[in-house]
């Protein structure tokens, strides 16, 4: 077992431009039947820029992960790290097989830099937002707040700045 799984957000950014400014990854997006949240991804080191995807905020995950199949279609450096997870249905171990190092634009204006995204061997594409994320890091990024209009506002901890972004919510979901 792992004994830390979550990332650091090691810092924040001004965005260098809006999230519709970017090309949406070529790769099959996640479509499940949760909400999800836009937001653009760009490998910390090496070549590559911001790409637009989706991503699911998951409250109930301790931890954020990307698939490899994820890591892989945006181009980003995979840092080898064995590991396993109890996973929530209690009856399953996952598995980790690395991390990268990412930077997460979650709104038009906010850069989230993130170190240690665990990453799991599925060739699936997919992004989760654990609460090592969503509940913030107590110096940099206050908790983010989901509200039932379909938004989550993400508070910086240092200026007070409050940055929102939309979530894309399926047809038929009912939110409370």
């Amino acid at each position: 077992m792992c004994s830390r799984l979550g990332c650091d957000v090691a810092s924040l950014h001004p965005a260098p431009k809006p999230l519709s400014a970017y090309p949406e990854v070529a790769a099959k997006r996640y479509r499940g039947n949760q909400p999800s949240l836009e937001f653009a991804i760009a490998p910390i080191k090496g070549a590559g820029n911001f790409q637009r995807t989706t991503g699911m905020p998951d409250s109930g995950a301790s931890f954020t992960l990307i698939t490899k199949g994820c890591a892989d279609a945006h181009g980003l450096q995979i840092y080898e790290e064995k590991a396993q997870f109890q996973q929530a249905d209690r009856n399953n171990l996952g598995v980790i097989v690395g991390y990268v190092d990412i930077y997460l634009q979650v709104s038009d204006k906010l850069v989230i830099k993130l170190e240690g995204v665990k990453v799991t061997p599925s060739e699936d594409y997919q992004v989760l937002l654990g609460c090592d994320v969503l509940n913030g890091d107590g110096q940099w990024l206050g908790p983010a707040i989901i509200d039932m209009d379909g938004s989550i506002s993400w508070r910086l901890l240092k200026d007070q700045t409050v940055h929102v972004s939309k979530l894309e919510v399926p047809l038929g979901t009912k939110l409370l």
